[in-house]
């Protein structure tokens, strides 16, 4: 490698992604890591018996995605796909459950909520 190139990725991070860009992504991470840590995983430690199959489903994935994240720490753009996925299933959940019933009047407290912590 020439010093030039090496000068080249030096500047930009890593693969030519410009310094400001990956600590963004960092800052993404961390949001995700603190967020996920501070609402999903006191109910996955300490849950009780009576929690439904799929709200435990629910917990167990969403708590992953956040021990992921800290991984997207230190590795922002092999993690980009981790983003991506976060982004994406937030997106279909909000189109496809939250926005009709936002439209239509019908939307609880508990949606409501949902909806502010996503």
């Amino acid at each position: 490698m020439t010093e030039s190139a090496i000068s080249n990725v030096t500047a930009s991070g890593e693969g030519g992604v410009s310094i400001f860009r990956l600590w963004i992504m960092r800052l993404m991470y961390l949001v995700m890591a603190a967020g996920i840590g501070n609402m999903t995983w006191p109910s996955i430690i300490s849950h009780g018996d009576t929690v439904p199959r799929m709200t435990g489903v629910a917990f167990a994935l969403i708590g992953t995605i956040g021990l992921l994240s800290v991984l997207g720490l230190r590795y922002p753009l092999r993690m980009l796909p981790l983003l991506l996925f976060e982004f994406t299933w937030k997106l279909i959940w909000l189109a496809a459950f939250a926005a009709p019933r936002w439209l239509d009047g019908t939307i609880d407290d508990a949606m409501r909520e949902t909806t502010m912590e996503t």
